[in-house]
């Protein structure tokens, strides 16, 4: 039996220049594990997700450190819970420590 649980995502904010016009993100919620992929080119670039449960409130990296994207940049979130709001940042970086 399949089971629909629904995550409440208001905003993801997404720091990016003019360089890599209209990036998208998607998220994917799976078996209690939430996913959030930026979607674009962006290999060579490190980047960094961050998440809060308050738009005003402090948000906690979910890397360790910032991550080279090697095609894909993703990251999972195991803490999650089912009807809570969320609110996540991407930070990019190009190879030469710029912010994209």
């Amino acid at each position: 039996m399949r089971r629909t649980l629904s995550l409440s995502l208001l905003w993801l904010a997404l720091s990016a220049s003019q360089v890599h016009a209209d990036p998208r993100i998607a998220v994917d919620y799976r078996s209690g594990v939430l996913s959030v992929f930026l979607d674009g080119s962006y290999a060579g670039a490190t980047y960094q997700v961050w998440r809060s449960g308050a738009l005003a409130g402090q948000f906690s990296p979910l890397l360790a450190q910032a991550t080279l994207c090697t095609g894909e940049c993703f990251v999972t979130d195991q803490h999650v819970t089912p009807g809570a709001t969320y609110y996540y940042r991407f930070d990019l970086s190009a190879s030469n420590g710029e912010a994209v």
